[in-house]
């Protein structure tokens, strides 16, 4: 289902909130994506995601984060209730 989303390269705000997801396809083609609510899924990992603002990951199974060169631009997070251990630089 997440791999369809990138077909829609236009949107801006994407809600997959609950929605058993176990992977997230490579969103780097959604240029103008503003806010990701993936919130209370089944996700171990989050990749490519450049110049998101809002990114909710409530509720997973994250392990690790990777943070891109376009980080400057998160201004909210929300990685609770995660497994979280590490956060990886990918610039």
């Amino acid at each position: 289902m997440a791999e369809e989303l990138t077909k829609f390269p236009d949107m801006a705000m994407i809600t997959l909130y609950n929605c058993s997801l176990t992977s997230l396809s490579n969103l780097s083609n959604l240029k103008i994506l503003i806010k990701l609510h993936i919130a209370e899924n089944n996700l171990t990992d989050i990749v490519g995601i450049p110049g998101v603002q809002i990114l909710l990951a409530k509720g997973n199974r994250l392990r690790h984060i990777a943070i891109t060169d376009h980080s400057d631009q998160l201004f909210e997070l929300d990685m609770s209730e995660n497994v979280l251990s590490s956060a990886v630089a990918m610039m």
